[in-house]
């Protein structure tokens, strides 16, 4: 997060998720929480609370191919939105 305005985002980020914005979501087998904005999701691999400001950190962002509750991966999901499958099934 050395360059510019890449510190201040992830600070809003964090912000949000701090304020409730976060969404709990599971990835495979992996549990984390989410922000939704705009055509966006964000996401940090270490707890927002647990940033270490002195290390290099990630935001990762990935466009939204369906909606906000779809995080169900099926066969052919190449995470591109024309290569969607199909309708996600039920869990």
């Amino acid at each position: 997060m050395q360059k510019d305005g890449q510190r201040e985002l992830l600070e809003a980020v964090c912000e949000r998720f701090r304020s409730g914005e976060g969404v709990p979501c599971r990835f495979f087998s992996m549990d984390n929480l989410y922000l939704f904005v705009g055509e966006y999701k964000y996401w940090l691999m270490t707890h927002y609370d647990e940033v270490d400001w002195a290390d290099e950190v990630v935001l990762n962002r990935a466009r939204l191919y369906r909606d906000r509750r779809d995080f169900i991966i099926q066969d052919g999901d190449t995470g591109m939105r024309e290569d969607y499958p199909g309708p996600p099934l039920a869990s």
